[in-house]
């Protein structure tokens, strides 16, 4: 019985041991969850701000993009309605050379953001292989983000080089209108 009692003894101590590695590994795996908790948040805010941001800025965008469309579908029905007399023609080429700088202006604006779109692509790569660390994204969760910003890179230059264009055709109407009233 004394032999029982040392070996239930024994085993006691045993389980106690194995018990208290369990509980350790339990505390750390506890931690790792809450790690992994705070970084999904912290990812999942990232991506609603920019998403938020995104729609913001395309919104803005395609307000602008539509103002000026109707501005210049505004000088297209005035065109057509004009007697092509020297003096209106004067004034045509008077009115297109005052609002060519503006829309220089527009022009260079959307450069600057289609720029800023370009660092914050490489930012949110940069970004996404600094959390990719910390917290494990699928390869299709990380195609899908990246994807939206290059969508959106792609979009702006596109407007960009439709404005681009059209500053080309007033230009060239200016120029054109220049020499015919000479």
């Amino acid at each position: 019985t004394e032999n029982e009692l040392h070996d239930l003894k024994a085993r006691h101590r045993g389980a106690s041991v194995e018990l208290e590695a369990l509980k350790a590994a339990a505390d750390r795996l506890q931690t790792q969850c809450e790690e992994l908790t705070k970084a999904n948040e912290g990812v999942s805010t990232k991506i609603t701000d920019l998403s938020t941001k995104i729609y913001q800025e395309r919104a803005s965008r395609l307000e602008r993009i539509t103002n000026v469309e109707q501005y210049i579908d505004g000088i297209r029905t005035a065109l057509e309605k004009i007697v092509w007399s020297p003096e209106a023609l004067e004034r045509l080429a008077e009115t297109l050379r005052t609002e060519l700088p503006d829309l220089v202006q527009r022009s260079a604006y959307l450069d600057s953001c289609i720029e800023c779109k370009k660092s914050e692509l490489a930012e949110a790569e940069s970004s996404n292989s600094n959390l990719a660390k910390d917290v494990t994204f699928g390869e299709e969760e990380q195609q899908a983000i990246l994807q939206i910003f290059r969508e959106e890179v792609h979009r702006l230059q596109a407007v960009r080089r439709r404005l681009t264009l059209q500053k080309q055709q007033l230009k060239e109407e200016v120029d054109r209108l220049s020499r015919f009233e000479s």
